[in-house]
């Protein structure tokens, strides 16, 4: 049996020595304090697993899921207020795909960067390998060095099998002088490309994927018509 050291007294330890007896009046009360004392580990194991699991599972019923994505790769700099601002931009022309009522277009940014200077920039390249296999990306906007790293992969799709001209080539789409980037600051840090990423495989039996790449070729289409209204204004001031 073990004892304390001050009073040689059986220690009261839940599983140990003579065990700990509560009284009380009221039967309830005795039994929740014995029942507490020999039990309060796995109880707030229990709990701290179940608030888990029911944060995990609001999480997952109430998490917003986007019409459209935005993915811009590059080596140029890009702040969150500039690729909120191409969300923003693209927006009208994308349609509640999700059936929630609700249209929202999300942006995100990797740099993916010509010479990496930490641990973080030299990760992208791996994660730019993710790109081929998430659904939930068909828009991109890319730069020169973005542009032609992945196009070693052939991961842009050709334009023009989707009745989509106008463009710098048969891939891209010079953004600088389209509304995706109107009155945008990020213009001015170098040239950027709309591009479509290549056709996800069995695309049309799969939910929202068909869907999300016809909202993507019809953003090319109104892009390119707005660089060809920008060179046509070119050519006319000269």
């Amino acid at each position: 049996m073990l004892r304390s050291r001050k009073n040689n007294e059986p220690k009261k330890v839940s599983g140990f020595g003579e065990p700990e007896t509560f009284k009380s009046k009221y039967k309830i009360v005795a039994w929740i304090k014995n029942y507490w004392y020999y039990y309060k580990i796995p109880i707030i194991i229990g709990g701290c697993v179940l608030i888990l699991a029911v944060w995990l599972i609001v999480d997952i019923a109430t998490k917003e899921e986007y019409d459209l994505r935005l993915h811009c790769v590059a080596d140029l700099p890009l702040m969150e207020e500039h690729y909120d601002a191409m969300a923003e931009a693209i927006t009208p022309y994308v349609t509640d795909v999700d059936g929630d009522k609700k249209v929202l277009v999300n942006a995100t940014y990797l740099n993916l960067a010509k010479d990496p200077q930490d641990e973080m920039q030299v990760y992208a390249f791996q994660q730019i390998i993710t790109v081929f296999y998430d659904e939930t990306i068909s828009l991109m906007l890319v730069d020169d060095f973005a542009y032609e790293y992945m196009q070693q992969s052939d991961g842009f799709a050709k334009l023009t099998d989707y009745g989509v001209t106008g463009g710098l080539d048969e891939y891209r789409i010079p953004a600088n002088h389209t509304f995706v980037m109107k009155d945008n600051t990020a213009a001015n840090h170098g040239d950027f490309y709309l591009v479509l990423r290549v056709c996800p495989q069995d695309m049309e039996n799969k939910k929202g994927v068909a869907e999300r790449y016809e909202i993507a070729v019809n953003i090319l289409r109104a892009a390119a018509a707005d660089y060809q209204a920008y060179l046509q204004t070119e050519s006319a001031a000269d």
